[in-house]
């Protein structure tokens, strides 16, 4: 598991608790929960009375340039005071509004893997992808392309391997469309299906695994997780922040 990753248990067992409601309203919870909980938390560490009189004296400066009436060369002292009102904004809320992110990477890190793609049936046929495509792989069934493959979805695990040593291994509780060598960035988000063995003379596996789709209306990439959870965290972050007068 990855930095990102430790609560997802505490997550995948919310989740299941709320399994009687349909996955496109689960996600939109989810949304709605990352949206008030980042907007909460920024409120909580910013500083709201100084960008409360900041936001006070950024409308007097653009209401003094709208309404200047003298030569333009005049106007530049109007400018560089309403410049550096703007930045000393930017500099009061950017660090609040990283810090209030971080609880919508957790949640995304978990939701991505947890409605990403679907599992297909055990001993169904799955295609498989492998770069560079020189490498033969044992027990497999050869698909049109070169370096493409069929195999059978496992119940649990299947083992691939290439002269009597492992290439890879195909998790069948944990679907994932690719799997690579470990990279440095996985100690911040893990890949779920695992990685390449090291000295593994592959460089990917594709795996030609179906996106999990919420509901059946519109587009095939408006039915994905990633639209109807960024939506109502948009949504629902400004509803807060109206409500709430956040600045």
């Amino acid at each position: 598991m990855g930095l990102f990753d430790l609560p997802a248990p505490l997550f995948s067992w919310i989740d299941q608790l709320l399994a009687f409601l349909p996955a496109l309203l689960r996600v939109a919870l989810w949304g709605a929960v990352s949206g008030v909980l980042s907007m909460w938390l920024y409120a909580l560490l910013s500083r709201q009375d100084a960008l409360a009189e900041l936001k006070g004296e950024i409308k007097q400066s653009q209401a003094a340039i709208n309404s200047f009436d003298g030569e333009f060369n005049e106007m530049w002292p109007l400018i560089r005071r309403s410049l550096g009102l703007s930045l000393r904004h930017l500099r009061l809320a950017l660090g609040p509004a990283l810090w209030a992110g971080i609880p919508v990477i957790f949640v995304m890190a978990w939701i991505s893997n947890h409605y990403g793609y679907m599992a297909p049936e055990a001993g169904a046929p799955v295609e498989l992808r492998l770069t560079p495509a020189e490498v033969l792989p044992e027990a497999l069934e050869p698909a049109a392309d070169p370096g493409s493959y069929r195999a059978p979805w496992p119940a649990k695990s299947l083992e691939v391997a290439a002269d009597a040593k492992p290439l890879f291994n195909l998790d069948g509780q944990h679907p994932t469309p690719v799997l690579h060598a470990r990279q440095w960035w996985n100690w911040l988000i893990a890949n779920p299906g695992g990685y390449l063995p090291a000295g593994s003379p592959l460089e990917l596996v594709e795996i030609g695994l179906e996106s999990r789709q919420l509901h059946t209306v519109g587009p095939t990439w408006t039915r994905t997780w990633p639209l109807t959870y960024f939506l109502v965290l948009v949504v629902t972050a400004l509803g807060y922040k109206f409500l709430r007068r956040v600045h």
